[in-house]
């Protein structure tokens, strides 16, 4: 062991966390690690779920998201998820 860490890292999508990325954004490891949902993000399914939150757009002058339907949502509440790095 030389006691130095390398200049870059390869990894598969179980390696893809934020705690990872935060150790090597930290520590200036480039990498080339997919994120943990990569591969699900690779299927036709997931691709035409338009229900899916990326599908919705914001409106800033209502404050309001608008679902594929043309709804408006009003903003309900926000969930944070507590990781190693919060």
């Amino acid at each position: 062991m030389t006691g130095r860490y390398p200049a870059s890292v390869v990894g598969d999508s179980a390696y893809g966390s934020q705690e990872n990325y935060a150790f090597l954004e930290e520590h200036r490891i480039g990498n080339y690690l997919k994120y943990n949902t990569f591969h699900l993000e690779q299927k036709k399914k997931y691709n035409r779920n338009f229900y899916r939150k990326e599908h919705f757009r914001y409106d800033t002058s209502s404050d309001t998201y608008i679902c594929p339907q043309g709804r408006s949502m009003i903003f309900k509440e926000t969930k944070f998820h507590k990781t190693m790095n919060d």
